[in-house]
């Protein structure tokens, strides 16, 4: 594996890193300048779940999931390695880097829709010759497609992409720009949920309680406001709407809100849509391995590769279907159905 002293990075992209989210600057919708709901529960929790879950950790009743390349070649192995580890840990085991880089990919894909890479080279200080790839992660709402190239636009002064300010000549003076061949990108798009759903959860999981109920409340906590200003307010029956609303918006994909609204539903709609939420996993992982083997069939060639990456130990899709068959025909218990997901 070549010395990082030894090697420069050869990138078009900018340089980019998130401030603090204190000093984000927040939009009246609610999102933050680059798009992510900071202060918003339910999006950052499906974030995390996906992240923690698409491939399983060592504790889960699985174990581990098994991450090879077939066939064995060491080449191939240090490629992938450098690929997807190299600019930040420095580990060289090939399962651990491919399982980290498809646990942050699965996360932007739910965060922004798509992960986005350049496709860095890596060289030689000395000589300049290509020795391997480098994947830098990249914001998708900083990057617009025009043609063959992808355009990044990024504020140098605050470091947060453009949004409200686009237009004036403010924004003009503290904008940079750069453009990157859309053949050096590696795009990796969600299969299945919407940006529709992702805004209808940072919705849903901004402020828990209408404005004008938290004015009523506030008037009814300061004894020098008359009665006249308290509003009716049933709880019950806002709940049972907000969980409905939040069942909604993940329909298609299975999420539970982390058992947010399980005493809403039978055992029977729970596991349902546990199986659903596990097909949207699988569709996941089985995207970005594509891409991830899809990058070393662009280079197997130039230097040599060989063989596929392979994840193993995961559910998988025809499990999950004989688990769809076996609840619709009610032939076996809920709770030997339930003992797959654990």
């Amino acid at each position: 594996m070549n010395n990082r002293e030894d090697t420069i990075i050869d990138r078009r992209s900018i340089e980019w890193y998130a401030l603090y989210d204190s000093e984000l600057h927040v939009m009246p919708s609610g999102k933050v300048g680059f798009g992510r709901w900071i202060d918003s529960l339910y999006p950052g929790m499906l974030e995390q779940d996906i992240r923690n879950s698409v491939v399983p950790y060592g504790y889960s009743g699985r174990g581990a999931a098994v991450i090879k390349l077939e066939p064995h070649d060491p080449n191939t192995q240090n490629f992938i390695i450098r690929a997807v580890s190299w600019g930040g840990s420095a580990t060289h085991d090939l399962a651990d880097a491919v399982a980290e880089w498809l646990r942050g990919c699965a996360q932007s894909i739910v965060a922004d829709g798509t992960a986005a890479y350049e496709i860095a080279s890596l060289r030689e200080r000395a000589s300049r010759s290509q020795t391997g790839v480098l994947l830098i992660s990249l914001r998708w709402d900083q990057l617009r497609v025009k043609g063959r190239y992808v355009i990044q636009r990024v504020l140098t002064e605050s470091g947060v992409a453009p949004y409200q300010a686009e237009g004036t000549e403010e924004h003009h003076h503290a904008m940079k720009q750069a453009r990157i061949a859309l053949n050096d990108m590696l795009l990796v798009r969600d299969p299945v949920m919407t940006r529709t759903q992702y805004e209808a959860l940072g919705v849903l999981g901004g402020s828990r309680y209408p404005e004008f109920f938290l004015k009523s409340f506030r008037h009814r906590a300061d004894p020098g406001k008359s009665a006249g200003a308290q509003v009716p307010f049933d709880f019950q029956e806002f709940h049972e709407a907000q969980d409905r609303a939040i069942a909604a918006a993940t329909a298609n994909i299975g999420w539970d809100a982390r058992g947010g609204f399980a005493e809403r539903q039978t055992d029977i709609y729970y596991i349902a849509r546990r199986l659903r939420f596990e097909r949207y996993k699988i569709a996941l992982r089985s995207t970005i391995v594509s891409a991830i083997n899809g990058l070393i069939g662009k280079y197997e060639k130039q230097f040599g590769l060989k063989g596929r990456v392979v994840v193993e130990g995961c559910m998988t899709m025809a499990e999950v279907e004989e688990a769809e068959a076996h609840l619709q025909a009610g032939d076996c218990s809920l709770t030997s159905l339930v003992e797959q997901f654990r």
